[in-house]
């Protein structure tokens, strides 16, 4: 016998997957399951949400340049770095989870925080909070539509690249790992995939 899940409790679980929770207010709202499906899914409420457009993304712009060889051991010039490094990456941060608590059609902010679990990628390899924001931008622009356009900007997108060692690839000695790495985990799963396939050119 399959088990009966009570509407409000349906409703709850909802805002969770959509949103970010409810409070209980939102839940004795008196709406029905498919009419708060509706609400936080509709894309007119989501493209204009009021939060959102308060909480535009910050220009942070290109990463501070790395220390060259000629300042190996000075370590000034590193700290100096690191610090410009992991304040624009702060900077990013905080503004993301102002946008997900000010959004108040939060499905898009939702899915993007999915997809950036799924395409985990991070800032400690990528080392470009620029390309974390461009990454981030582009999930939440593609997240809620078919997986088959998210994954082609994902394995196109630069923080990938730089996260799954794209910027190896040389002519006559490719490097799998993108290729490997991007079928195993992010879009088909062990077994569904050949050697032909990470060793294939597109087209071919």
């Amino acid at each position: 016998m399959m088990a009966v899940i009570a509407e409000r409790v349906s409703i709850r679980r909802l805002y969770d997957r959509l949103g970010f929770g409810a409070n209980a207010a939102t839940l004795s709202e008196g709406r029905s399951f498919d009419q708060v499906a509706d609400r936080l899914l509709d894309p007119a409420a989501i493209a204009e949400d009021p939060g959102v457009k308060a909480t535009p993304a910050p220009a942070i712009g290109p990463p501070p340049a790395q220390p060259g060889k000629a300042n190996k051991g000075n370590v000034a010039v590193h700290k100096q770095y690191a610090t410009a490094l992991v304040e624009q990456q702060s900077t990013v941060i905080r503004w993301w989870l102002d946008r997900m608590v000010a959004a108040k059609a939060p499905a898009a902010e939702r899915i993007t925080w999915f997809w950036h679990g799924h395409f985990a990628t991070g800032a400690q390899k990528v080392k470009s909070p620029e390309q974390m924001l461009e990454q981030n931008q582009t999930q939440r622009r593609l997240g809620l539509g078919g997986f088959a356009e998210l994954a082609h900007a994902m394995i196109t997108d630069p923080a990938t690249l730089r996260w799954l060692d794209g910027e190896n690839n040389r002519v006559g000695a490719p490097n799998e790992n993108l290729a490997r790495e991007f079928m195993e985990l992010f879009a088909l799963g062990i077994g569904h995939y050949s050697e032909d396939d990470v060793r294939s050119r597109p087209g071919r």
